[in-house]
């Protein structure tokens, strides 16, 4: 629902509603409002430029999926790394593999 409506505000307001059924949220203008303050995770990462910098920084925002990353590592092409990371080119995946396993 939420990647239909562009925004994960709506899906957590569905949810809201299977609770309450007559709640009446509106939240168009709060994601909006939220977009304008606060910059998406998207644009946090992508602001990087230094593979180990981004790695750092993916870490301390998730470690969880920095572990089950590195878990699923020595399975992985680089093409299916960049693939879940939302990167632009396979190079870019490589270097995330070559820097998973130097942190080993």
């Amino acid at each position: 629902m939420q990647k239909k409506n562009s925004h994960s505000l709506f899906g957590i307001v569905q949810e809201l509603k299977k609770i309450n059924p007559f709640l009446d949220l509106k939240v168009g203008s709060a994601d909006t409002n939220l977009k304008k303050k606060f910059p998406t995770i998207g644009k946090i990462l992508f602001n990087v430029e230094d593979v180990r910098e981004y790695m750092a920084l993916l870490k301390a925002l998730s470690p969880l999926f920095v572990k089950i990353l590195k878990g699923r590592i020595d399975n992985a092409t680089p093409g299916k790394v960049t693939q879940w990371l939302g990167l632009e080119s396979i190079l870019d995946g490589k270097q995330v593999v070559d820097e998973l396993k130097r942190i080993g």
